[in-house]
C-alpha cells in the first residue's frame, strides 16, 4: 500500500499521479510500463515517486483495490442469490464492469488480464493475493456450491476459476471496445459459460470412441 507521504498529498496531486499511472498501464503491457513516463506525466520527480510507492507493482495494486473490492461484493452477492452457482458469476461481473467503466478502460483491462494470466502460468499469485486478500478468497469459496461441480482436487477449482476469469475478461474488453455489441458479447459469454458448465465431452468415454473408430479395422 502507498506510504503515508502519498496520503498527505492533496487530492488533486494524488489524482494526477493515479491518472498518469492509468494512462501508462493502458498504453503498454504492464512489464513494459515505465515509471519515468508516469513521473513525467504526473510532473513529479522519480525520487518523489519512490516516497509514495515502492514500485509500479504497488501502484497497480492501489489502482485496482477499489474496483476489485466492488467486484468481490458483486461476486459474493451473486453466489448468495444463486445458491452458490459459480457459473452465474461471469455475467454478473460483465454487467458490473459495463455499468462502471468506459471505452478508454479497455486497454487497461487487457493489460491487467495479461498480468493475471502471466502470474497463474508462472505459479505466482502476487497480484491477485494483493488486491484480493486470501481471507476474502476463502470466504467466497465457502459460498460456492462445490457439490454441483465435478472437481477432483483443489487445483481443479483454481483452474476452473482461471478459465472463468479469462473468458470474462475477454468479454469485458470486447464490450468496452464496442458498446454497440455489448448485448451480443454478453450472449456469447453466457454461451461459453454454458459449454463449460455442461462440458464438451460426449456420453461415450474416450476409450469407447476410439474403439468405435478403430474397432472395425
Amino acid at each position: 500500500m502507498p506510504s503515508q507521504t502519498f496520503y498527505n498529498l492533496s487530492s488533486a496531486k494524488q489524482e494526477m499521479l493515479l491518472a498518469a499511472a492509468r494512462a501508462e498501464f493502458a498504453r503498454v503491457p504492464f512489464r513494459e510500463a515505465s515509471i519515468n513516463q508516469i513521473v513525467r506525466a504526473a510532473h513529479i520527480s522519480r525520487g518523489s515517486f519512490y516516497m509514495y510507492f515502492r514500485g509500479k507493482e504497488e501502484l497497480l495494486f492501489y489502482l485496482m483495490k477499489d474496483i476489485c473490492s466492488a467486484a468481490l461484493r458483486i461476486v459474493e452477492k451473486q453466489l448468495e442469490e444463486s445458491g452458490g452457482d459459480l457459473f452465474s458469476v461471469p455475467a454478473a461481473l460483465y454487467d458490473f464492469v459495463m455499468a462502471q467503466c468506459k471505452k478508454e478502460d479497455a486497454d487497461f483491462f487487457r493489460h491487467i488480464s495479461e498480468v493475471i494470466h502471466w502470474e497463474f502460468d508462472g505459479g505466482s499469485r502476487t497480484f491477485l493475493d494483493e488486491v484480493i486478500q486470501p481471507r476474502n478468497t476463502e470466504q467466497l469459496q465457502r459460498k460456492i456450491n462445490l457439490s454441483a461441480l465435478s472437481l477432483q482436487s483443489v487445483q481443479d477449482l483454481t483452474d476452473l476459476t482461471v478459465i472463468l476469469i479469462s473468458v470474462t475478461l475477454r468479454a469485458v474488453i470486447g464490450g468496452l471496445l464496442d458498446q454497440g455489441k455489448r448485448k451480443e458479447i454478453r450472449q456469447r459469454l453466457e454461451n461459453q459459460i454454458c459449454i463449460l458448465k455442461r462440458g464438451a465431452k460426449t456420453a461415450h468415454t474416450q476409450e469407447e470412441t476410439q474403439e468405435g473408430v478403430w474397432g472395425n479395422g
